[in-house]
């Protein structure tokens, strides 16, 4: 129900909105991917890549710690998703 307000709040172009759903999602479940993809691409068509950047840090830190795995990571999808919005190329 969340994801699918956070995705109508985005098509509206209330960018402000679909944040406050994905951060209540991460509120819940620190480790949901989904979401914290959504907020990443938020915080990126608002132009704030320290925004994009801390997202991706927390999540990564929320998944070592929810799993006790120094060593978890984000899936690919996630990193290449951060790569593309901080314009950075593509990893073959």
């Amino acid at each position: 129900m969340r994801f699918e307000a956070a995705r109508l709040a985005v098509e509206s172009r209330d960018v402000e909105k679909a944040m406050e759903f994905y951060r209540a999602i991460l509120a819940r479940d620190p480790i949901d991917e989904e979401a914290a993809c959504g907020l990443m691409r938020c915080y990126a068509r608002l132009g704030d890549l320290n925004g994009v950047r801390k997202v991706y840090k927390v999540l990564c830190e929320s998944l070592r710690r929810e799993l006790e795995d120094e060593k978890a990571e984000p899936l690919p999808q996630t990193t290449a998703l951060l790569r593309e919005l901080l314009g950075e190329p593509k990893r073959a």
